[in-house]
């Protein structure tokens, strides 16, 4: 036996929504037509797949068997169509992003996962640089997209270039420190006597001024290993607070005091090659990206 596209579509639509009526506006047809998709169906199949009680539906026992199958077609389906659309439209098929390594983690998550959801055959990289090297990579090819602080602003031509959003930073101190325990009109003066991790991308981007605030500090190339050493109390440091509030980092706890009414604010910048090919695959980035701040309470603070 042959099912058709439209008929298993149909059939999941309807399972979900419980409703003709839900499912025909969300499949974009009249109610009719997919009340009769259904009954062919079932006649098809010489099963009852829904019961109908008033204006909505419930599924039968044999409904209920068939749509775990149906959805899984359905969603291949989905993908299959993706992927012919990409191949149609000559889609680009690989993409390098670089990124300062005080860009969260989980924002890149955030990132790949849509791009995965609607160019299901893009490869795409990521590159942790130095602002000089994101520049030069974006003007030589080497580079399609990039998120670097752009605190220092100039105007670039060689580049699609935006100022994207305000990352907040927040000071963070292992939950079992001196610092932890310390008085809020006094952790400023402790700060300044106790051990500072500082994330080398920030000191590369001229940031040592607005981040440094004890004479005692080390430099941490990788963010992640940054989080670990604050974790097991070697020192203190400036990090996004998106990457605790996602990541709900146990052990780790942010420092409030007297003197510091706001959240850092990091601006950042998102560089772009020029290129036709590239407007949906931007598009798609911002998105992820927007989504993904908006609903992290974290983020607005």
């Amino acid at each position: 036996m042959t099912f058709s596209i439209e008929q298993l579509t149909t059939f999941v639509a309807v399972y979900e929504t419980k409703s003709f009526s839900k499912a025909a506006t969300q499949l974009g047809k009249h109610r009719t037509t997919t009340s009769q998709v259904i009954s062919n169906l079932e006649d098809d199949l010489a099963i009852s797949l829904f019961e109908r009680v008033g204006r909505s539906v419930e599924a039968t026992n044999a409904g209920r068997m068939l749509y775990h199958y149906a959805k899984m077609v359905v969603e291949q389906a989905r993908a299959l169509n993706k992927v012919a659309m990409s191949l149609s439209a000559g889609m680009v098929e690989e993409i390098n992003i670089a990124y300062s390594s005080f860009i969260p983690n989980n924002v890149l998550v955030a990132i790949r996962d849509r791009l995965s959801e609607q160019f299901p055959l893009l490869k795409v990289n990521y590159f942790i640089r130095s602002k000089p090297e994101i520049e030069a990579g974006i003007e030589n090819g080497d580079f399609q997209f990039a998120f670097v602080n752009v605190d220092a602003r100039r105007a670039m031509h060689s580049k699609d270039a935006t100022l994207f959003r305000n990352l907040p930073f927040s000071i963070y101190a292992s939950k079992y420190s001196e610092l932890a325990r310390t008085p809020r009109d006094l952790v400023l003066s402790k700060l300044k006597t106790t051990r500072q991790l500082v994330l080398k991308s920030m000191v590369d981007d001229e940031m040592a001024e607005k981040i440094i605030m004890s004479a005692n500090y080390e430099v941490v190339d990788s963010m992640a290993l940054m989080v670990k050493l604050i974790k097991e109390d070697i020192g203190w440091g400036v990090l996004p607070a998106v990457t605790f509030h996602e990541n709900s980092v146990d052990g780790v706890q942010e420092l409030e005091f007297d003197e510091l009414e706001d959240a850092l604010m990091v601006p950042v910048g998102f560089w772009c090659a020029y290129s036709e090919n590239l407007s949906e695959i931007k598009q798609a980035i911002r998105d992820a990206v927007s989504d993904f701040l908006e609903t992290s309470p974290r983020y607005k603070r």
